[in-house]
């Protein structure tokens, strides 16, 4: 399941997307791939944590998932120059308590993340 990072910046006249809600997988694997965008003006504390609440939800209806990986991109924090997300410090132990509450094998690849 993927949590997508959706943006669009007039500044830039750039965008990228990860994933829309109608990518629902194919063939053997449909109904395996749930996406869950969140616009980067939207994703405070509170809405990325509800989603991601959500995603776990999902997850623990599923039998079949016997680990996470988990691609941990901490571009999101407010102070990031890069992604423009709103999360603040206080956001990522929350995080780090519903993917710990689904009691699974995770590991963790660092990815983003540029405010020293």
């Amino acid at each position: 399941m993927e949590m997508a990072r959706n943006r669009y910046s007039t500044k830039t006249q750039g965008s990228y997307f990860t994933g829309s809600t109608d990518e629902r997988g194919a063939r053997p694997g449909f109904g395996f791939n749930h996406n869950f965008p969140l616009a980067q003006t939207d994703a405070t504390d509170e809405v990325y944590c509800e989603t991601l609440q959500q995603v776990a939800d999902i997850s623990r209806q599923s039998s079949q998932i016997e680990y996470l990986i988990v691609s941990l991109g901490v571009d999101t924090y407010q102070e990031d120059p890069i992604c423009g997300f709103l999360l603040t410090q206080r956001c990522y132990p929350r995080i780090g308590e519903i993917i710990a509450s689904l009691g699974k094998p995770t590991l963790f690849v660092m990815e983003g993340g540029y405010h020293l």
